[in-house]
């Protein structure tokens, strides 16, 4: 029981890590790459509307997937729309 707690409360200060630093530091680069301000207010929202929508279907991808499938369904999307960001015109790597 105690590892689980610790699993929990380890996945959520990561996550909270994350989205702290990714979302301001994303939307400064985006801003300073001449994306529009629409673009970079929808890209900022998207992260905590998912944080919103995402505890409401999670239950039921878990019965269906099961947590391993749940979870590697998740890693794949992570990396697949972080290789996106490219082909969408997000500015990736160079900064310069």
């Amino acid at each position: 029981m105690r590892w689980s707690l610790a699993a929990a409360i380890a996945s959520v200060t990561a996550f909270g890590l994350c989205i702290g630093q990714f979302a301001p530091l994303m939307s400064l680069l985006l801003n300073a790459h001449g994306i529009a301000p629409t673009l970079n207010g929808l890209n900022a929202a998207s992260a905590f509307i998912g944080v919103l929508v995402g505890p409401l279907l999670t239950p039921r991808a878990v019965r269906m997937l099961g947590i391993r499938g749940f979870l590697l369904l998740c890693f794949a999307g992570e990396i697949a729309t972080t290789l996106l960001l490219k082909e969408f015109g997000f500015p990736v790597g160079n900064c310069g």
